[in-house]
């Protein structure tokens, strides 16, 4: 019998050892596509639907029948890392984190527990204590959450519970609870207000400036009203670096707010977060040392395959107090700082600090410094280019890495359309001040001046074209 087990085991091994070669030839056959920088095109979905072969059979598939099936599927996928994609907040790739998520899922731990996960509890401790200093938190606790929505659901949690402590246990009292925010903010406010029972109606959405940024007297005069009449404000979300604009709100100012009333400062920095790692622009979080809770996306500015966001907490303790739940099948041993499940909303989570300190090991850093530099000069570029053609105009200019700009005579939507249907480039729109813009996003460093110089003109190209038609 034990032979038989000893049989089955070598075998997996040599199958995972065949399964891995021709991962690495797709693996590298993708990335000859990225180098030869081929056009996008989009793919129609019924189309793509019947050719994918996408149904799920009844009896399994030779080797090669399921690799020529996963290629196909990943040949029609978006290539996050092409200079032609230039949609998201995310965009290109740091090479050691992606090598290292590979990797992780060959460990397969969940880092719920000393016991379950070792050293890799460890790593994701350095990597809190780490990235903690460079927001000023000087007796920080934190954790590692499947995307920046999370992490604000979780920073918005502790305000609820430190000011209705009561409310983790027997829910509402019947008060009326609320949350502020600019009207520029990431819609991921919404949703945690809604989940956390204090209910969407109950955001205020605070004026911004021209820039984008909240208004942080209109703030002030909201929630006094609102103290009037007997609500119970919880938190004030900050957004540092808004999806469109890329503004940052005035965190000095607004910290003033909340530690006049003792509320709750919570900094959304999924997209601005990486500017501290920046020696010059991370005055753009001036005051971050302030806050009482950060969300800090990696898997954006940084490059970190998704996803990776983490959540800081300035006040040891916390995070746990809110989030903490006991399960003696699971919590068994240990001290509680090694059982990270116990700062979790999750269980089960996956290990996604080795990509980000993979990073981290390969760049230091000054190596993430170079990195933003890379992209603000982009950003610079592109902004420069815009204000100097006659065929654009500059909504501003950028604060941080995304660049808004109308193209003339032309419906960017359907201008946006075309470039994505062309397979030309994979970029999108949004509405400043009531007017539908471009919006570039400057974060794969990978990307030339002379990428986003052709981009401009197949713009025009298609400006011309749609003004002919």
């Amino acid at each position: 019998m034990a032979n038989n087990n000893r049989l089955c085991y070598d075998t997996g091994k040599l199958a995972m050892k065949s399964l891995l070669k021709d991962t690495f030839k797709l693996a590298e056959q993708l990335l000859q596509l990225e180098q030869d920088n081929a056009t996008m095109p989009r793919h129609d979905v019924g189309t793509l639907s019947s050719q994918l072969s996408l149904e799920l059979p009844q009896h399994g598939a030779t080797q090669d029948q399921v690799f020529a099936k996963m290629s196909a599927v990943l040949r029609a996928t978006p290539q996050t890392s092409s200079p032609r994609f230039l949609n998201q907040l995310f965009g290109g790739r740091q090479n050691y984190a992606a090598a290292a998520d590979m990797l992780t899922a060959l460990v397969n731990v969940s880092m719920y527990t000393y016991k379950a996960a070792g050293a890799q509890i460890l790593v994701e401790q350095q990597l809190v204590q780490h990235m903690a200093k460079f927001a000023g938190f000087t007796n920080a606790e934190g954790i590692i959450c499947p995307g920046g929505s999370m992490a604000n659901f979780v920073g918005m949690m502790m305000g609820r519970d430190r000011a209705n402590p009561s409310f983790r246990e027997h829910g509402s009292d019947g008060r009326q609870h609320t949350f502020y925010v600019s009207d520029q903010s990431h819609y991921s406010v919404d949703k945690a207000a809604a989940m956390l029972g204090v209910g969407r109606a109950n955001v205020r959405k605070i004026s911004s400036d021209n820039r984008g940024r909240m208004n942080a007297d209109d703030l002030a005069k909201v929630i006094e009203t609102d103290i009037a009449n007997g609500c119970v404000p919880c938190a004030v979300i900050a957004t540092c670096g808004t999806t469109v604009l890329g503004a940052f709100d005035p965190l000095k100012q607004i910290a003033s707010v909340c530690r006049k009333h003792d509320i709750w400062l919570h900094a959304d920095g999924a997209f601005g977060g990486p500017a501290l790692l920046h020696r010059q622009h991370r005055d753009l979080l001036d005051g971050i040392e302030y806050a009482d809770s950060l969300t800090w996306d990696a898997h954006k500015v940084m490059g970190v395959p998704l996803t990776c966001s983490m959540l800081l907490c300035q006040h040891q303790g916390k995070l746990s107090k809110s989030v903490q739940q006991d399960a003696e099948y699971l919590f068994q041993v240990d001290h509680e700082d090694l059982n990270p499940g116990l700062r979790s909303i999750q269980c089960g989570r996956r290990n996604d600090a080795f990509k980000l300190w993979a990073a981290w090991q390969a760049l230091g850093d000054n190596g993430w410094h170079q990195r933003l530099e890379q992209q603000f000069k982009l950003a610079t570029f592109a902004a420069d280019y815009i204000e100097q053609s006659p065929n654009f105009e500059l909504c501003q200019r950028p604060d941080y890495l995304t660049i808004c700009f109308k193209v003339y005579g032309v419906d960017v939507v359907e201008l946006c359309e075309q470039l994505h249907v062309s397979g030309e480039a994979l970029i999108g729109h949004a509405n400043v001040r009531g007017d539908q813009v471009m919006r570039l996003v400057a974060v794969n460093p990978e990307i030339s001046t002379s990428d986003l110089q052709r981009l401009f003109e197949n713009i025009v190209a298609k400006q011309t074209s749609i003004i002919s038609a």
